[in-house]
């Protein structure tokens, strides 16, 4: 009875009492911002380096916790809710393992917050800075998903509070769930197990949500899906507010989701100029639509933007003696061209990489470090 009725404080406190508006235009405490974000993205990158070549850069004795003062002013101003002493998925969490152990854990978080700060600052050079969004990363050898799989496997061997499972198979995830091969997980900047998690990433941000994504069946290019959340799911206020914040981003206007750059959203003028081109599409004799099995070459609303350009290249590939598909293929193919100019002047860092967009996320490939 009593841990029902604890619960529901947690929940009255969570929604009315705590006054960190979690969903609002967030801005980085002073502490942030008064240098430890520079400090963080330039860490970050080598951070990231050593995680591709092998380089230590911490011969010297330097540690990425040694970036924070983990005080209680910091704490004060980094978390993300004042219920977490009440809350009863944290009361009596203590992190299990050596004191080794758990330095081990503490030292890897650091250096994926370095990390994140590193990745939302390259977006930034590449005139795609957010604060809301995900990140498409290609991933050489997957080696910053092992990264971070490792921390989410040291991390729940200490205490579920720190790292999850988010799997979107098992609606834990609304992210790529029909592009993930393998489940997805959640990284809480939590380095207490019984602590509020901190808002020490990019955007004042407190969580991490990754996975590996497969845009198509046939491409084996080594993609990371990588979002930073205002909260996770680690608490029961955490929990609550997460649902709070989930169903607060399903009636964003156009004009905010203008401004960031999520993964699902496709901005209205490429859905219109795909549009044109399915239009002509469907002029052509019936026969011409359709694939040697009988699935049609178009559809009318695809997934997302990779699908809109596998369906284009492969219609422009048809080959038909009908007068009726003669007579719309070259409109057809002009069209076409112009969808592809449209994603080029809209996304013109993904020269390479167009093939991959699933929709208004930022792509960055970590093959150029």
């Amino acid at each position: 009875m009593m841990k029902k009725i604890n619960i529901f404080l947690v929940f009255l406190i969570a929604v009315f009492v705590n006054k960190e508006d979690l969903y609002a235009s967030s801005h980085h405490p002073t502490v942030i911002r008064s240098g430890l974000d520079k400090k963080l993205t330039a860490a970050g990158e080598l951070y990231l380096r050593q995680v591709y070549t092998g380089t230590d850069y911490t011969a010297g004795g330097f540690t990425a916790l040694e970036l924070f003062s983990l005080n209680d002013s910091l704490k004060q101003q980094t978390r993300t809710s004042s219920t977490a002493k009440s809350d009863p998925l944290l009361i009596g969490k203590k992190a299990k393992g050596t004191t080794s152990e758990i330095q081990e854990r503490q030292e890897l978080l650091a250096r994926i917050i370095a990390m994140m700060w590193q990745l939302d600052a390259k977006a930034a050079a590449q005139g795609e800075g957010f604060t809301s969004g995900s990140f498409k990363i290609i991933d050489p050898g997957y080696k910053l998903y092992n990264f971070l799989l490792k921390y989410v496997k040291l991390a729940r061997s200490q205490s579920s509070s720190f790292a999850y499972e988010r799997n979107p198979q098992k609606g834990q995830s609304s992210h790529y769930k029909d592009a993930s091969p393998e489940s997805q997980f959640g990284i809480d900047v939590r380095f207490e197990a019984n602590e509020s998690s901190l808002q020490l990433l990019p955007q004042s941000k407190s969580h991490i949500i990754f996975g590996k994504i497969a845009i198509s069946p046939n491409s084996k290019l080594p993609l990371l899906f990588i979002k930073l959340e205002t909260i996770g799911l680690g608490s029961l206020s955490d929990k609550i507010n997460h649902g709070i914040g989930f169903l607060k981003t399903r009636a964003d206007s156009k004009e905010l989701l203008e401004r960031t750059r999520k993964e699902k959203y496709i901005k209205p003028e490429i859905q219109e100029a795909y549009n044109k081109v399915f239009a002509i599409f469907k002029t052509f004799d019936s026969k011409d639509q359709q694939d040697h099995s009988k699935k049609p070459l178009m559809a009318e609303k695809p997934k997302n933007i990779s699908s809109m350009i596998e369906m284009l290249n492969n219609a422009k590939m048809i080959q038909s003696t009908s007068s009726k598909t003669q007579a719309s293929l070259a409109s057809f193919k002009a069209e076409g061209q112009k969808f592809m100019d449209l994603l080029a002047k809209i996304y013109p860092n993904d020269k390479e990489n167009i093939f991959l967009r699933t929709g208004h996320e930022v792509i960055i490939d970590l093959n150029k470090l």
